[in-house]
């Protein structure tokens, strides 16, 4: 009958759906769309350039939480006027709009700052591999067409090696030893401590410099991981950030951003719980990296609800699921 025929149809249907998760399909095009209707609408008010993002949550809530890292909170007020001085002090080595600003910095709240710092100036940060050395590193610099190089201090040696080869690239000290202590100048870059800093101000830059930005413009550099050669050099663009990149989705949705120093997989589940999760992002065999550890007590004593990320495999997703 025509019931019996519909009912099969819709069983079917949804047996598919189970299989081929075709409806999380239609959803997630749906959301996309959605999202690419919201970026436009940006960009037709001239505020296309990634950095809005931040901008706006921290006018909106300047003494909320943006970072929290190792137990010390930062809120937006802090990042910002921190980022601000960098910035004018960018502007005083003739930093400008367009300009490539390599950075080799640890995982840690100075990485946000300079890169907010440069962001917010026109420039376009070039994310360098901290454990890059000789002619790799070197390449990296040059190929980008680097004006100024920002490293932390601990990456001393290796910079050193590279900086006579660079002519005309100015070389900055800044990051964990310089972010609240003063320490000594290292005798090839200009460190930039506190004392240093706190001579610029940290109010905001002109809001011209990023104005006007298309969603296709060039936001900051990346590296492949030079396995098959010397690390190339790949643009992301502004939408691309906006669209998908984690830290941005996180500023967009009103989140926190939980900032680890280095993965741990003995250590994840604690930190987890510890600064009360909700969602992570991942990459690689990062999940399979979790599930090779013993059995640990926190791995089901979490608020973790959902995870992003690439690169998974089939065989790892069903048991880290569980």
């Amino acid at each position: 009958s025509l019931v019996a025929v519909g009912l099969g149809g819709l069983l079917s249907s949804m047996y598919l759906d189970a299989k081929y998760l075709f409806s999380k399909d239609i959803n997630q095009i749906r959301i996309f769309l959605s999202t690419l209707f919201n970026l436009r609408s940006q960009e037709s008010q001239g505020k296309a350039h990634w950095y809005n993002i931040f901008k706006d949550r921290a006018k909106k809530e300047p003494n909320g939480l943006f970072l929290m890292f190792e137990g010390k909170e930062y809120t937006f007020r802090q990042v910002e006027k921190a980022s601000n001085k960098l910035a004018h002090y960018l502007l005083t080595q003739d930093i400008k709009k367009g300009d490539v600003v390599c950075i080799m910095l640890q995982n840690h709240p100075t990485f946000f700052i300079t890169l907010f710092a440069i962001s917010k100036i026109g420039a376009l940060p070039s994310f360098v591999n901290t454990n890059l050395v000789d002619q790799s590193l070197l390449h990296c610099v040059k190929i980008a067409s680097s004006k100024m190089f920002i490293f932390d201090p601990i990456y001393e040696q290796q910079v050193s090696a590279i900086m006579d080869q660079c002519p005309g690239i100015i070389f900055v000290a800044y990051g964990e030893s310089t972010e609240e202590y003063e320490r000594s100048p290292l005798p090839f870059a200009q460190t930039l401590t506190p004392s240093a800093l706190n001579t610029f101000p940290d109010s905001d830059t002109d809001e011209a410099l990023i104005k006007g930005r298309k969603l296709t413009d060039p936001a900051y550099l990346i590296y492949t991981s030079g396995t098959t050669g010397l690390p190339k050099p790949a643009i992301v663009q502004h939408i691309r950030i906006l669209a998908i990149v984690s830290f941005s989705s996180t500023l967009a949705r009103g989140g926190v951003i939980v900032l680890g120093r280095k993965f741990s997989a003995s250590r994840f589940w604690n930190d987890c719980v510890e600064y009360k999760v909700d969602l992570f992002t991942y990459i690689g065999e990062f999940c399979r990296y979790l599930l090779s550890q013993p059995p640990h007590p926190e791995e089901r004593n979490h608020k973790v609800r959902a995870i992003f990320g690439n690169g998974i495999r089939v065989d790892v997703w069903k048991p880290f699921q569980e």
